[in-house]
């Protein structure tokens, strides 16, 4: 009885400070993925104001990757840099 008190313990038991900051930047980050990189398919019909931010964003988003692990750092580097240059293409497109 006294083993399934421990091991509840460390199932359910606080989560570290790194863990909830890994998983913390993750989502942030991929909230902020979402809200930039959801509007390519609609990217001819921006602004030229509303590309140049989303651009700024994609920026900011290309500095977030070093926080994230290797799996996702991979992943969303690629994902970034495509939604990134079909924004570039309209913007360049219309100067």
């Amino acid at each position: 009885m006294a083993l399934a008190g421990s091991v509840g313990f460390l199932l359910f038991g606080p989560v570290p400070k790194s863990v909830r900051a890994e998983v913390s930047t993750l989502e942030g980050f991929k909230k902020e993925f979402e809200e930039v990189c959801s509007g390519t398919q609609n990217a001819m019909v921006l602004s030229t104001v509303e590309l140049r931010t989303l651009l700024e964003r994609c920026d900011r988003l290309r500095s977030l990757l070093p926080a994230l692990n290797e799996p996702e750092r991979k992943i969303y580097s690629k994902r970034v840099a495509a939604c990134c240059n079909v924004y570039s293409f309209v913007l360049e497109t219309r100067t």
